[in-house]
């Protein structure tokens, strides 16, 4: 997929090409689609892309979604400081407030 591309396109790759070969057929032999998936590739891969301030996100994943993940990637990145967030989302801090009061009452209880 295209977020594969990119992702492994901006890793470091500390372990040359043999690592980038091993992610690769892995990736293969995991993959239950036709396109390499992030899913199916290393965890470390993503949560380096992470540390650089990247986020990926799935084709088709519905809007709602990204932008939840957005909203809590952004607040986990500003050490959960509000204001912070919610100036480099572009929004107000009501409105973050009110979309976390949103995503709270989504959250299913255990």
């Amino acid at each position: 997929t295209p977020e594969c591309h990119e992702l492994l396109l901006n890793y470091s790759w500390p372990g040359n090409v043999r690592e980038l070969k091993n992610v690769i057929e892995r990736a293969v032999v995991l993959s239950r689609n036709e396109k390499i998936q992030i899913s199916d590739l290393p965890p470390r891969l993503l949560e380096a892309s992470m540390e650089r301030g990247n986020i990926y996100f799935s084709v088709g994943m519905p809007l709602k979604e990204v932008e939840k993940k957005m909203v809590f990637s952004t607040l986990a990145a500003v050490g959960n400081n509000k204001t912070k967030a919610a100036k480099i989302l572009g929004i107000s801090l009501k409105t973050l407030h009110n979309k976390l009061a949103v995503y709270k009452s989504q959250t299913p209880e255990p």
